[in-house]
């Protein structure tokens, strides 16, 4: 074969591996520029897969709509929510009704009826109007109230640091708890 052949035939590979990377069921992701003439854009049913080093899948985040400034860099989130895999076996489950990303995706802050489980057993549930997550590092903190529920009891706090990866949440202030024994 000529090496003009292997370049169409590769070419076509890679638009036919986009194409099914993009594909959610029946819908296309389609980039959209903002109709108010910036260089902004808007995806809308989006998803977004990230890979370990090994070529696992780390992160899955989903959407209804994703809002990009291009000054910025910084993406405006509806109904997002992303799942944290670890060993390719999905861990976290974050929600909220809107959030935002940096340019390099390894930074989210989620807003608004925040909600985290712990999968795949979904034995803790976290809820707060405000998570700051380094996806990266899968660290995550908050300023505002924090409920934590689980299996053997309730606790609550105002501020929280996470370890995601270590399983450990540390509620920082005014931490009330509920304990009971697991039947």
């Amino acid at each position: 074969m000529s090496a003009k052949t292997l370049i169409l035939i590769g070419l076509f590979c890679v638009v036919i591996t986009y194409a099914m990377i993009m594909d959610r069921g029946n819908q296309r992701v389609v980039a959209t520029p903002a109709s108010d003439g910036s260089n902004n854009f808007y995806m809308q049913d989006f998803m977004i897969r990230q890979y370990d080093e090994s070529g696992a899948l780390s992160r899955m985040i989903v959407g209804d709509q994703m809002t990009r400034e291009t000054d910025s860099g910084v993406s405006q989130l509806q109904n997002p929510s992303a799942t944290i895999y670890e060993n390719a076996l999905p861990m976290w489950k974050l929600n909220s009704e809107s959030g935002t990303i940096n340019a390099d995706q390894t930074e989210m802050t989620l807003l608004e009826k925040v909600t985290v489980v712990q999968q795949p057993a979904e034995v803790l549930e976290l809820k707060t109007e405000q998570l700051d997550i380094n996806l990266v590092d899968q660290t995550a903190s908050s300023t505002e109230k924090v409920v934590i529920m689980h299996t053997s009891g309730r606790q609550e706090g105002v501020g929280m640091t996470a370890e995601l990866k270590k399983n450990e949440l540390r509620l920082l202030s005014q931490v009330k708890g509920n304990y009971a024994q697991p039947q």
